[in-house]
């Protein structure tokens, strides 16, 4: 049964069996809550979803949402504010959580990307492309799931979902730290693992099947060529400011740069990961 589990072992230690039975009982009647909760929220989601895409043809023409779609898409902030402090409060809860939205990943789930998914992993990630607050609010309960970890909330998110609300937090500049012993393998089954190397870190979904690099068959020379016709091309249209590129500050938020050398001049080389997603606090 997965609620004992979630709520840890009972002791048998003597007098000690009633207290935890007591404690038992009282984070069982949370995860009822919880699970209500997380079953409301799904069923609006669905709405949401099902009125963006009924929406669809006519976004080209009218970017902005609906009435309907943009008033339900309000009302269901209120359910993450709540999970989100539920998570916070509780690690049961949390662990709960983490189960019922972020199962542990399969290959198949991984073959569109997270907004394309029917799950409500799924759904999340569509409401948090929205232009609604809500997006903000969506986005901290599942950095609260993911125990606030960078890279496993850009596991399932991608980066592209994830960004803006790790740029808000100041947390950019984690993205390219070593992964944690408690970021990915009790997360991760066997035939995900198989695949994990092919799925685009932007996006969140494996890479298509024609995937291929554009530096194929290039000499070192003609790579470094056309990099020198990069470079100059992103200084150019720096100074007539059609691009303003950024990096990553000290504080670990977004900050313009002066010149297009600023982009390499910090770049970290790539580190060997450790994978590891256990549930220990």
């Amino acid at each position: 049964m997965v609620l004992s589990v979630l709520c840890g072992k009972n002791s048998k230690n003597n007098g000690g069996e009633n207290e935890e039975e007591k404690f038992f009982v009282e984070e069982l009647s949370n995860m009822q809550l919880t699970e209500a909760i997380l079953m409301h929220l799904d069923k609006q989601l669905t709405k949401v979803v099902a009125l963006l895409l009924n929406d669809a043809p006519n976004q080209q023409q009218n970017p902005m949402l609906s009435a309907e779609a943009s008033t339900l898409t309000d009302l269901v902030g209120p359910y993450f504010q709540v999970l989100a402090r539920l998570c916070t409060d509780s690690k049961y809860v949390r662990r709960y959580c983490r189960i019922r939205v972020i199962p542990p990943l399969v290959s198949e789930e991984v073959q569109k990307r997270p907004e394309e998914n029917n799950t409500l992993r799924g759904r999340i990630a569509r409401i948090m492309m929205l232009p609604s607050s809500t997006k903000d609010v969506a986005a901290e309960f599942l950095f609260i799931i993911c125990k606030r970890s960078v890279n496993r909330m850009i596991k399932y998110l991608g980066f592209g979902h994830s960004a803006g609300h790790l740029a808000n937090l100041g947390l950019l500049g984690q993205i390219n730290q070593p992964k944690h012993a408690s970021d990915s393998e009790d997360s991760e089954t066997e035939d995900y693992n198989q695949i994990k190397d092919s799925v685009n870190p932007v996006t969140g979904a494996i890479y298509p099947s024609d995937h291929g690099s554009a530096l194929a068959g290039m000499s070192e020379e003609q790579k470094e060529y056309e990099a020198m016709k990069l470079v100059d091309a992103m200084n150019q249209m720096m100074e007539t400011g059609i691009v303003k590129p950024g990096t990553i500050g000290d504080d670990g938020k977004i900050r313009e740069v002066s010149h297009v050398l600023e982009l390499l001049k910090n770049a970290p080389e790539p580190a060997p990961a450790e994978n590891s997603d256990s549930d220990e606090e």
